[in-house]
């Protein structure tokens, strides 16, 4: 097929006035993957729901050619579970290529704070409204409810109760 890095051959039939043929055989030397261009969706990555995760928008090799999923592996070094810094290494799965392309990754959980999260309670409440409303003493895990837009369900694993105070009476 002369496209596949390997062994090629080219083969000349005369025509015409020549007659013969001639057949050469050459090498197509693997693309480097260093020369590939990959778009990532963030390089900030949160701890959600199970270990952080790379999203990889894209890949086009040095000569503009897009790449798809399976033309590549995803490889971690770092702990995706913890914050800090994490490296994901792209290696091609194609003979086409040669290398590995990596790239850093900063890893941090995902902040529940009064500004972004909604926890509600049997009777009480906390709320972003600027209001303060309290747990009462002995609120369970049960009874609890902690919610952060746009993320999975927070469960009780997720977060503890740092300020309990009775609630304000009537």
């Amino acid at each position: 097929d002369n496209i596949s890095a390997g062994t090629a051959k080219l083969t000349l039939q005369g025509a015409g006035t020549y007659t013969g043929e001639a057949t050469q055989t050459f090498t197509i030397a693997p693309a480097s993957a260093s020369e590939w261009t990959v778009a990532f969706a963030s390089h900030e990555l949160l701890i959600t729901d199970g270990p952080a995760e790379v999203e990889v928008v894209s890949v086009v090799d040095g000569n503009n050619n897009a790449l798809d999923d399976d033309d590549y592996m995803l490889l971690y070094s770092g702990n995706r579970e913890q914050e800090g810094t994490l490296t994901a290494t792209l290696v091609p799965t194609l003979s086409n290529y040669t290398g590995t392309v990596s790239e850093a990754f900063s890893v941090r959980a995902c902040e529940i704070s009064p500004a972004n999260a909604t926890i509600i309670g049997e009777n009480h409440d906390y709320s972003k409204d600027g209001k303060e409303h309290y747990f009462k003493y002995g609120a369970e895990a049960s009874h609890r409810k902690v919610t952060v837009p746009g993320r999975r369900p927070v469960t009780v694993q997720d977060y503890t109760v740092a300020h309990v105070q009775p609630m304000p009476g009537p």
